[in-house]
């Protein structure tokens, strides 16, 4: 059976809730929701000026410059 230990984890500095999503699945590595809850994170590339668990180089950036 698979242990869970679930936590809260709020992010003040995105700019909108989309943004939030996405750099859960990305830099965090902690979106693990598809169609069904999933056992192992779903690490998802959205911008490459950002942290990511995995590497992002072919995304777009997100900011300016």
């Amino acid at each position: 059976m698979l242990k869970v230990h679930p936590y809260i984890f709020h992010m003040t500095w995105t700019k909108n809730k989309d943004n939030k999503k996405l750099y859960f699945q990305q830099m965090m590595g902690e979106w693990y929701l598809k169609d069904s809850c999933l056992p192992e994170p779903n690490i998802v590339c959205h911008y490459r000026d950002k942290p990511s668990l995995i590497s992002c180089k072919d995304s777009p950036p997100i900011d300016a410059g």
